[in-house]
């Protein structure tokens, strides 16, 4: 499977979506890049492998998402059908305390989503979930499911993105500042995020051309 697009905003703005079959470049460059802002910059305790960031869940089946700005990666995000194994649900089911994570080919986990650092951030990271939302509509994708801290959920909301909380927040632990790191489960229903503002959204990042449209790990039957 692979997906390839451009943004509506800036014509130096390159998107590739595919599996490390079809894209092993551009999934090593993902994890590379993981490694300098979640690891480097940020501090989080992944394991590191030869430079890339990469746990059991960057499997052959899991989808990576590369924005390039210039040839230069700048976000990224990972996608896993959730009737398959998923981060969330294995590693933090603890947080579902409302709602149970989905297990059924129309929803879709999203996990590893990271944003270059520096003065564009902003809008490479509009760019990224212009993208992410591209490739739900690609799927056939009912719901996105993630979970988050909660300055992120502030700003998914900020940006017009309506999300669902599958629980309440959750302390994880405390940062390099000493400060309590604190997540919530949910998901993103495709069918609210509707308005103005989610069309702005959409506007950075251009409908994704299908390169093997066969291959595409979509769901079998859209529902009604």
């Amino acid at each position: 499977m692979l997906l390839t697009g451009t943004s509506n905003s800036d014509s130096d703005i390159k998107i590739v979506i595919g599996t490390a079959e079809d894209a092993c470049q551009d999934v090593l460059d993902v994890m590379a890049f993981r490694k300098r802002i979640l690891v480097d910059s940020l501090g989080w305790d992944l394991t590191v492998t030869q430079g890339l960031e990469r746990d059991e869940f960057d499997r052959a089946d899991t989808v990576h998402c590369a924005v390039r700005h210039k040839d230069i990666l700048v976000g990224s995000f990972r996608a896993i059908r959730a009737d398959r194994t998923y981060l969330a649900a294995e590693k933090f089911r603890h947080l579902a305390t409302l709602k149970s994570y989905p297990e059924d080919e129309s929803s879709w986990e999203i996990s590893r989503f990271v944003v270059a650092m520096g003065e564009r951030r902003f809008s490479y990271a509009l760019t990224t979930y212009a993208s992410m939302f591209r490739f739900a509509f690609a799927v056939n994708a009912d719901r996105l499911v993630a979970f988050s801290d909660l300055s992120h959920e502030r700003l998914l909301s900020r940006i017009g993105i309506v999300t669902e909380r599958y629980g309440p927040p959750f302390q994880i632990g405390i940062d390099a500042a000493g400060r309590p790191v604190k997540v919530v489960s949910g998901e993103i229903p495709m069918a609210a995020q509707i308005g103005s503002r989610f069309l702005q959204l959409l506007s950075h990042a251009n409908p994704l051309e299908e390169s093997d449209v066969y291959s595409l790990p979509r769901r079998r039957s859209i529902s009604a």
